[in-house]
């Protein structure tokens, strides 16, 4: 029987990212944890910024034990500045069933890693090509993009049957190579040289038979079918202290925005006027406004996925009443506040005013 010829991207990327790829501490190992740490932290993550989390995160939790038995305000705490904090709670969360339900062993296969929290097929397959050579390929949009441009193909790549399709052309392929070297030489691929804007398809080495290159159609693809749309928020918010310096703040619930993490007390509002939310909000926590002084404080905008928000803080000094009197959950100063989680917004206002 005629054997298969070997694809181009096993004969010249994997040569490719061996003598160009950068030194990347978690490409060093083969420890699922350290894997699995770095894959979550890089999930919306750009590396730059991503680097100095995981080993910030190895350090305080140098193995699965560790994260496991940690409270959920200190995971939350180390992950503060990283947004998309359902990725930290779902961290932990994975931890203790890694550690209750596997005696602390990371599972092995593709199957066994996507049954645990945070982790779909993107993840499953680098960890377990990563840690074990698996023979999984990793779709992200890097993957997607340069395989795109490679194919010619005008297939809308947010289609899962785009996807799919990708996904059993790599599938194939990787079983020529180190499943390892095969999806970091991947990954690589689209995060440095097949780029978003201004792709390296000079330095490519798919260029010659890449069909997007040989036809100019690299600004022109990939393709995506459907236009995120951004909504427009407005949050006030409330820096309320005390005689004493204390400030009131409030866990945000599970199936909120941010959600786990501590914040000033506040109101998300649509369509809607500073002055009026205020008032509301004054209202939410019976505050009159003719017994308090109020001051706006800060003004700042701040994004999230699909969202754009207005966000104002305004300050109130409580000097008369116990503070007791008001509907509060939680009173902190600035010891306290080291210990806790908050969007990076509230951080950013903290540093504002001097308490960071």
């Amino acid at each position: 029987m005629k054997k298969k010829p070997t694809p181009l991207f096993v004969r010249n990327v994997i040569p490719w990212y061996l003598r160009e790829g950068r030194d990347l501490p978690w490409r060093a190992t083969r420890d699922p944890y350290a894997i699995w740490l770095s894959e979550i932290i890089l999930q919306q993550t750009r590396v730059q910024q991503g680097l100095g989390y995981f080993l910030k995160f190895l350090e305080t939790f140098p193995n699965v034990s560790s994260l496991a038995h940690a409270s959920e305000d200190q995971v939350f705490r180390l992950w503060q500045g990283l947004g998309y904090y359902s990725r930290a709670k779902n961290l932990h969360k994975a931890a203790k069933i890694i550690c209750d339900q596997w005696n602390g062993e990371f599972p092995k296969t593709f199957d066994e890693l996507k049954s645990l929290p945070g982790v779909g097929d993107y993840t499953a397959a680098a960890i377990a090509s990563f840690a074990f050579e698996f023979p999984k390929a990793s779709i992200d949009g890097n993957v997607l993009r340069w395989t795109s441009r490679f194919l010619g193909s005008h297939a809308p790549i947010d289609d899962p049957k785009t996807k799919k399709t990708i996904q059993l052309l790599l599938d194939d392929w990787i079983q020529d190579a180190s499943a390892h070297s095969f999806n970091q030489a991947s990954m690589e691929l689209g995060a440095i040289i097949c780029t978003p804007k201004d792709p390296q398809c000079h330095h490519c080495p798919l260029s010659e038979e890449c069909v997007a290159f040989q036809n100019s159609l690299t600004n022109e693809l990939p393709i995506k079918a459907k236009k995120t749309k951004v909504k427009h928020q407005l949050v006030t918010a409330l820096f309320i202290q005390d005689n004493q310096g204390n400030w009131a703040v409030s866990k945000r619930q599970d199936n909120e925005i941010w959600g786990g993490l501590y914040a000033l007390p506040l109101l998300f509002t649509d369509d809607t006027s500073v002055d009026i939310a205020l008032e509301n909000l004054l209202q939410q926590f019976d505050l009159n406004a003719k017994d308090i002084v109020i001051k706006h404080t800060w003004t700042t905008s701040h994004l999230l996925t699909h969202r754009k928000l207005q966000v104002h803080i305004f300050s109130i000094l409580l000097e008369d009443m116990p503070r007791n009197t008001y509907k509060f959950e939680k009173w902190i100063g600035v010891e306290a506040m080291k210990n806790l989680g908050f969007p990076k917004v509230f951080s950013d206002f903290y540093k504002h005013k001097g308490l960071l």
